[in-house]
């Protein structure tokens, strides 16, 4: 058989902060990870931003980037009105949005993982449900589970309205159906997202948020695959030592071929 490796990031071809990052991680030799870590760090541009942001201070940050304008003067603020109107225009916006930004969380469970992340914006939004699956219009969902009566799959991602006949949920890959609530496959909050749920996709806008601590799932192979979502640009929440750590670390092969 052949190995192929691939060595162009054509999805971030026109982001040269995002190119110049991701060729950084991919040629570095693990003796070189503090020096790597400060490039990234550095990097500045319309398409390429990392800074350190404690945890005290998310919702303040997350409030300014649900700020900026993501399609035709709308932005992520806007997302619960839209989704609450009634309207089929309104909601055609907030699909739209919900595809060109993606928050990504290197790990799942503690207050920077995909869970603190999602509870933090569902009170962000003050859409946090009462009772479980109750979900508030505005909330964006991810089936969890391959579904071919609702021809919804693992990963799709969808948002809750309020239509005229009570609260749905409409996915970007079946635009034309209407799913009640009720009759979802397995899901979650999907505002953020794991890298390794967003693999093999991407997207214009990406925010990267890395733990305040080291964890073992931390690896460079995992940060490229973060930073290479993006295909317009990211921010990355990270402090440096987190970045040297993880690029220090090559990711365990399931198969054992890393330790042989």
């Amino acid at each position: 058989g052949y190995m192929v490796e691939l060595r162009h990031n054509y999805r971030s071809a026109s982001a040269p902060g995002i190119c110049r990052a991701a060729e950084k991680i991919r040629d570095l030799l693990p003796e070189n990870a503090a020096a790597a870590a400060e490039f990234i760090a550095n990097l500045s541009g319309d398409d390429f931003i990392c800074r350190e942001v404690a945890k005290q201070d998310y919702e303040k940050e997350l409030k300014q980037i649900f700020r900026r304008k993501l399609i035709d003067g709308w932005c992520f603020d806007d997302i619960v009105r839209l989704c609450s109107s009634g309207s089929e225009d309104d909601l055609t916006v907030a699909l739209e949005m919900i595809d060109k930004f993606k928050i990504l969380c290197a790990v799942n469970d503690s207050e920077w993982g995909v869970n603190g992340m999602n509870e933090l914006i569902l009170d962000l939004l003050h859409i946090k449900p009462a009772n479980e699956g109750v979900w508030k219009p505005g909330t964006i969902l991810m089936i969890t589970e391959n579904d071919s009566r609702s021809g919804l799959h693992n990963g799709d991602c969808g948002i809750v309205f309020k239509s005229a006949d009570g609260i749905k949920a409409k996915f970007s890959v079946c635009k034309d159906k209407e799913f009640a609530l009720t009759a979802l496959p397995a899901h979650s909050c999907g505002f953020a997202l794991s890298i390794h749920k967003a693999q093999g996709s991407g997207v214009n806008n990406v925010l990267l948020v890395m733990p305040q601590k080291p964890v073992q799932v931390l690896s460079r192979e995992l940060l490229y695959t973060g930073i290479t979502r993006a295909s317009r640009h990211i921010e990355i929440w990270s402090s440096r030592k987190i970045l040297a750590e993880t690029l220090s670390r090559v990711a365990e092969r399931a198969t054992g071929l890393g330790r042989k």
